[in-house]
């Protein structure tokens, strides 16, 4: 049993700037839940690791995998080189970010 997959990140220029965008998938257990991913505070000591929180997602049977996304705007393309998800106070995934 899996809380989550198929982690993506890409920084890119969009029409307001720099942008991050993060996707996934969070099992729910249930069909009414939706999952949430957030800023994690206070941040990391590391400013080149974006540390996010995944909520509202279980390690439950049966599982219900949901789309999760977060969007932030940046200050430059470079501004993360990773980014570490975290459920329950652990690192559940770790993922570079692709700049486009």
């Amino acid at each position: 049993m899996a809380v989550s997959r198929n982690w993506y990140a890409r920084a890119f220029i969009g029409y307001a700037g720099f942008e991050l965008i993060v996707t996934g998938e969070a099992n729910v257990g249930m069909l009414t839940v939706m999952p949430v991913l957030e800023e994690s505070i206070p941040p990391g000591y590391n400013m080149t690791i974006l540390d996010l929180n995944l909520l509202n997602a279980v390690d439950a049977q049966p599982e219900n995998f949901k789309s999760v996304q977060y969007n932030q705007k940046l200050l430059q393309i470079d501004q993360y080189a990773s980014l570490q998800i975290y459920h329950d106070y652990k690192v559940i995934a770790t993922i570079q970010v692709i700049k486009s």
